[in-house]
């Protein structure tokens, strides 16, 4: 790794152990870390995204096909494997029974 990520990582860990200091009943001290810590989610995404516009510039194909077959880049695992059952004429999921409410004489 590089310098710069060696920082990062040591950021997070240090991160990690403020956590154990903080109790559930401060909140603003949650919610401060929170909110600190979706700041540089966005700016860490940020950075991902112009090192992959610095690679297309650069011609790095095997940055470019890395990020491609991501895990986190890719599709794939968030398609759904099973199908809502198709809806026929009075057998539709979203009608009630006709015998609806349940056990209801007038």
């Amino acid at each position: 790794m590089n310098e710069g990520l060696d920082l990062v990582q040591s950021g997070i860990a240090a991160l990690w152990e403020s956590t154990r200091s903080i109790r559930a009943t401060e909140n603003p001290g949650l919610a401060g870390l929170v909110e600190g810590l979706a700041e540089v989610e966005a700016q860490i995404v940020g950075l991902r995204l112009h090192l992959i516009h610095e690679a297309r510039l650069a011609g790095a194909d095997d940055v470019l096909a890395g990020v491609r077959e991501s895990v986190r880049t890719t599709t794939a695992h968030c398609l759904p494997t099973t199908t809502a059952p198709r809806a026929s004429p009075g057998n539709s999921p979203w009608q009630r029974p006709r015998s609806w409410p349940p056990n209801w004489t007038p």
